[in-house]
């Protein structure tokens, strides 16, 4: 691997992660994420010898999303602070958006909701600079989350008639943390008949 030039390598991790998120990995998807993170872990000094240029913080991006799904959140958070070093700038929403995300379910699920709205301020206004608005479906969603944890029902039910979003329409992964959120919701609101149905066609992705 360390002959590879650096726009191999830079195509090498694209491939492997398609738009920087765990979830397009195909290790990740076959439920190997020892073995996902193995592979980045091992890459990444590599890609620092080569040059400075981000494609690094794909790598990143990918770890820290592992090291969440295997509640080793400290580790977590040191991968997303490793990506702000580089520069919120440097740094393709594709992956910084799922770092934040992480970042915020890890403040969530440790009860901190007050900061994990602040992270989510903070990323939307990177969305809002880039001129990227399509990524607030995300950022939204996770808001409706927090507002679920909160209890702040008129919140929840405004995000869920504002999404755009029903059981019914096409799945894509771009929109799989929505949807997942609109299981979440439907559940809120005690409808789980539409909730299974929502997730029964997510089990696809």
């Amino acid at each position: 691997i360390e002959k590879i030039q650096p726009n191999s390598l830079a195509e090498l991790i694209s491939f492997n992660t398609g738009n920087a998120s765990l979830l397009q990995t195909v290790p990740a998807k076959r439920g190997k994420l020892i073995e996902t993170a193995h592979f980045y872990k091992s890459t990444l000094p590599v890609i620092k010898k080569i040059g400075d240029f981000p494609s690094f913080a794909v790598g990143y991006g990918i770890l820290c999303e592992i090291n969440y799904e295997m509640n080793n959140w400290s580790e977590a958070q040191q991968y997303l602070h490793s990506i702000l070093r580089i520069g919120k700038a440097k740094v393709d929403l594709g992956v910084l958006v799922p770092a934040y995300i992480t970042a915020v379910k890890i403040r969530v699920n440790q009860g901190e909701l007050n900061t994990a709205l602040e992270l989510l301020n903070t990323l939307e206004k990177e969305i809002y600079k880039r001129d990227c608005l399509h990524w607030l479906a995300v950022t939204q969603a996770c808001k409706a989350r927090i507002s679920i944890e909160m209890n702040d029902h008129d919140a929840v039910r405004h995000w869920m008639d504002n999404c755009e979003l029903s059981t019914e329409d096409e799945l894509t992964l771009l929109q799989y943390y929505p949807f997942t959120m609109l299981i979440r919701a439907l559940l809120h609101f005690n409808q789980p008949a539409k909730a299974m149905l929502l997730a029964d066609r997510m089990l696809v992705l």
